[in-house]
């Protein structure tokens, strides 16, 4: 059984900066949610949405 990717959108706010929409691809929302985070490890990141 293969799980399908999806895309889902955060909003990262890094250190004294604008808020910026990003688009990342995982299996699930959690997934797709770690993998941001490793790429912005100090920033603030909110779930926007899955599609």
């Amino acid at each position: 059984m293969s799980l399908e990717m999806k895309r889902y959108e955060f909003w990262v706010t890094l250190p004294n900066e604008a808020p910026m929409k990003v688009v990342e691809e995982g299996r699930t929302a959690s997934e797709a949610m770690r993998i941001v985070q490793s790429k912005f490890p100090d920033a603030k990141v909110l779930f926007a949405k899955g599609f």
